[in-house]
């Protein structure tokens, strides 16, 4: 998808914020796609053209292909 797509839906900065914190900015979006409410869209926007567990089974599939399982 690319970086622009991403950061349509979520900042580019950490939020300062403890871990568990969902704050979002003054935009309405999460500061950081890695972090806190910026992972959760993150992960939301990855193969929404599969099916939920399809969807599960390609990021841990993704996971095990970069670590050489």
């Amino acid at each position: 998808m690319g970086s622009e797509y991403v950061h349509r839906y979520v900042g580019y900065e950490p939020s300062g914020e403890s871990f568990d914190c969902l704050k979002l900015g003054v935009d309405g979006k999460p500061h950081n796609p890695l972090i806190n409410a910026g992972a959760i869209i993150t992960a939301s926007l990855i193969r929404q053209d599969l099916t939920p567990s399809d969807r599960f089974d390609y990021t841990l599939a993704q996971y095990r292909r970069m670590v050489g399982v």
